[in-house]
C-alpha cells in the first residue's frame, strides 16, 4: 500500500512537471500558441492509494489537482520549483508573474497563489478569473482545512499570499495514515487508550443513547454534512460535555 501512495504521487508530480515545462516554454516563446493545462492529460489511477481516493471522492478537476501538487512540492520535491528562481535579465530580478516567497531558513521556492495562477492561466485574464474560486473560503480545500492562503500583509494583493497545506494531509498522502496532532501548549490535549471494549461500558439507556450519537457523528458526520447538504445548518465538530461522579464511565 505504501508503494501505491508513492507511485501515484510520483506520477502526479511528473504530470505537473510536464505542465509546468510546457507553460514556461509557450509563455516565453513567440506567443503563437495558446496553452491549456488540459493539453497535458493527467495520469489515470490503476490501484488504490490515499491520494487517488481523495481525488476520486471529491472529483477534483485538473486545475485543482495541479494546485494541490504545487502545495505539496515544497514538502516532498522542492527542487522541481527551482525553475521559478530564473531571473528577468531586463530588470535583474525575478519574474513578477512567478509569484513566490523565500523563507527564513528554507532555501527553496515557496509558491504563492500567483504561482498557481501562472501555471493554470499564464497571461490569460479570463482563465485567471475562472480559477479564482479554488482559493475561496467556499472551496473544499478551505472547507476541509487542506489549503489556506498565508497572508503576510492585508494591504498586498490577495494572490501574493503563500499557499500552505495542512501537515496532516501531507502525511496522509504520503503514508495513507491520518496525521497525529503534536501535543503542546497550543494543543492542550492527551490521547488516551484502553484495552476495554464498548461492551465493557455499562450505562443507563438514556445516557447510552447520546453516547451512541457521538459515535454516529464520528462515522457518518462527513456524509451528513457534505453529501446530504446539512453543512449549512450544522456547526463544525461535535461538542460534548461528560459529567458525573468518579466511576461512572466518563474516561472510558
Amino acid at each position: 500500500m505504501m508503494k501505491n501512495h508513492l507511485d501515484h504521487l510520483e506520477n502526479e508530480i511528473e504530470w505537473f512537471r510536464k505542465v509546468l515545462d510546457t507553460r514556461i516554454k509557450t509563455y516565453f516563446g513567440d506567443g503563437s500558441k495558446a496553452f491549456s493545462v488540459h493539453e497535458v492529460p493527467p495520469p489515470s489511477f490503476s490501484e488504490t492509494s490515499a491520494y487517488e481516493s481523495f481525488v476520486q471522492k471529491h472529483q477534483l478537476k485538473s486545475e485543482e489537482r495541479l494546485v494541490l501538487i504545487l502545495a505539496l512540492l515544497p514538502h516532498i520535491k522542492p527542487e522541481l520549483l527551482d525553475v521559478f528562481f530564473t531571473r528577468n535579465t531586463h530588470f535583474d530580478r525575478g519574474f513578477t508573474e512567478f509569484g513566490g516567497l523565500k523563507g527564513n531558513s528554507y532555501s527553496g521556492f515557496m509558491p504563492t497563489a500567483e504561482t498557481a495562477m501562472f501555471i493554470l492561466a499564464g497571461g490569460d485574464l479570463k482563465k485567471r478569473v475562472t480559477c479564482l474560486p479554488i482559493f475561496s473560503k467556499d472551496h473544499l480545500f478551505a472547507r476541509l482545512s487542506i489549503l489556506h492562503l498565508n497572508v503576510h500583509s492585508p494591504s498586498e494583493p490577495a494572490l501574493s499570499a503563500q499557499i500552505d497545506i495542512s501537515k496532516d494531509y501531507v502525511e496522509y498522502f504520503l503514508t495513507g495514515q491520518p496525521g497525529k496532532p503534536v501535543y503542546s501548549v497550543s494543543f492542550p490535549a492527551q490521547k488516551m487508550e484502553t484495552s476495554l471494549k464498548w461492551d465493557d461500558l455499562v450505562l443507563p439507556a438514556d445516557t447510552l443513547e447520546p453516547v451512541n450519537e457521538v459515535m454516529v457523528w464520528i462515522r457518518k458526520g462527513e456524509l451528513l454534512k457534505n453529501r446530504w447538504g446539512e453543512n449549512r445548518h450544522l456547526k463544525k465538530g461535535y461538542r460534548v460535555l461528560f459529567y458525573g461522579p468518579p466511576g461512572t464511565g466518563k474516561t472510558l
